[in-house]
C-alpha cells in the first residue's frame, strides 16, 4: 500500500511540473487580455565585474539550435536585462559573450515561447505567456 500511495503521488507529481503542459502556474499581473501576437523574451545577464569594471556583453540571438547557426540578432549592451521580441512555438538560442581581462566566456540558454488561455486561474480570462526567460548570468562574475 505504501508503494501505491508513493507511485500515485509520483506521477501526480509529474504531471503538474511536466514541460509539456508547462504554465500551470499563472501570474495574473503578467496575463494580456488580448492575445499577443509576438513574444517578449527577458535575457538575464552579468554586467558588472568587481575587478574590471562594467562588462560589455554581446548577446547574439539565434533560429532553432544553436549549431543551427541561424543567427538573427546580434546586439551589444551593458544592461543587466535584455529583451527580444520573436514568435510564438518557435524555438530560439541565445549566447552571452563577456569579455574581460583578455579571457572571453560564453553562456548559452534557449527558449522557446508560448501562450496559453487562463480561462479560470485569474478574475477574467486572460493569455498567459510562458517559456519566455532565459538567465545567461555567469555563475562566478568575480573573473
Amino acid at each position: 500500500m505504501k508503494k501505491t500511495t508513493y507511485l500515485v503521488f509520483l506521477i501526480i507529481l509529474t504531471a503538474v511540473f511536466s514541460c509539456e503542459k508547462g504554465g500551470l502556474l499563472v501570474n495574473c499581473k503578467d496575463c494580456y487580455l488580448e492575445e499577443p501576437e509576438m513574444a517578449t523574451m527577458f535575457i538575464k545577464l552579468n554586467t558588472y565585474n568587481q575587478s574590471t569594471g562594467y562588462f560589455t556583453v554581446r548577446v547574439n540571438v539565434y533560429s532553432g539550435n544553436l549549431e543551427d547557426s541561424i543567427l538573427i540578432v546580434s546586439d551589444i549592451t551593458t544592461n543587466s536585462d535584455w529583451e527580444f521580441k520573436g514568435y510564438f512555438d518557435t524555438k530560439y538560442a541565445f549566447t552571452a559573450t563577456y569579455v574581460s581581462l583578455n579571457n572571453t566566456y560564453t553562456a548559452i540558454g534557449g527558449a522557446f515561447p508560448r501562450v496559453r488561455l487562463a480561462k479560470e486561474q485569474c478574475e477574467e480570462p486572460c493569455y498567459f505567456v510562458y517559456d519566455n526567460k532565459v538567465n545567461l548570468r555567469l555563475k562566478y562574475p568575480k573573473l
